[in-house]
């Protein structure tokens, strides 16, 4: 879990530019990394074409009252007490207590 960890949107440290992921760099590693450039699979979000929309920007994961976890642009949502969320999903009951404690 990254939660409360300093995330980055950045390309992977071998310069491939072709890739782009989520960096923590409170734990130096890679949590997610995508391809560009390829179609998204139908009905589902183009986590690269995001990612690169928010290239070098912070972000956060955030937990909103147990059900719904959310990737938010801190960068983008300075300015918005809940952030702007790139990506947000619901949760299981194993995550919100895994997550509670």
């Amino acid at each position: 879990m990254h939660h409360e960890h300093d995330l980055i949107i950045g390309y992977p440290l071998d310069g491939d530019l072709n890739q782009i992921g989520l960096l923590c760099q409170t734990c130096q590693e890679w949590v997610q990394i995508y391809a560009l450039g390829g179609e998204p699979e139908e009905g589902k979000a183009d986590h690269a074409a995001i990612y690169e929309e928010h290239l070098g920007h912070t972000i956060a994961i955030r937990l909103d009252d147990g059900s719904r976890v959310r990737l938010i642009c801190v960068t983008c949502g300075a300015d918005q007490e809940s952030g702007w969320a790139l990506l947000s999903g619901d949760v299981s009951d194993w995550f919100e207590e895994l997550w509670n404690g």
